[in-house]
């Protein structure tokens, strides 16, 4: 996938309900200013420069549930999938209260480690 600086790369969040599969869909955009230089040993020959994305949405219309969280990328090609948290990190402690609902995060270590976010 071209995530050159002169790309044009189309990043979105998804937040989709796993009773109902209503979704939510928010742009992401990209930026070049990521915490490693990605895809170097991908074998593509194709730039990653804007492989990040840095956004702050506003979620606070999600209705309550629990919601799996996908990223979809699209620039010379397109690209889907669950967001994950691979690497083991706890997300369990990430909680925020917005117009009387409370969010948390939960991984789901039987999902391939999919990252959720419950609304109550």
């Amino acid at each position: 996938m071209d995530l050159g600086i002169n790309a044009l790369v189309e990043r979105k969040i998804i937040f989709e309900e796993t009773t109902t599969f209503k979704k939510y869909s928010y742009d992401l955009g990209s930026t070049e200013m990521g915490l490693y230089q990605a895809g170097t040993n991908l074998g593509d020959n194709l730039a990653k420069d804007r492989a990040w994305f840095d956004a702050t949405i506003d979620i606070s219309n999600i209705p309550k549930g629990n919601y799996a969280i996908y990223i979809s990328t699209s620039s010379n090609v397109s690209d889907y999938g669950e967001f994950t948290e691979a690497l083991g990190r706890n997300v369990s402690n990430i909680k925020t209260s917005l117009n009387n609902k409370d969010y948390s995060f939960a991984l789901a270590k039987d999902k391939r480690f999919r990252l959720e976010l419950n609304v109550e």
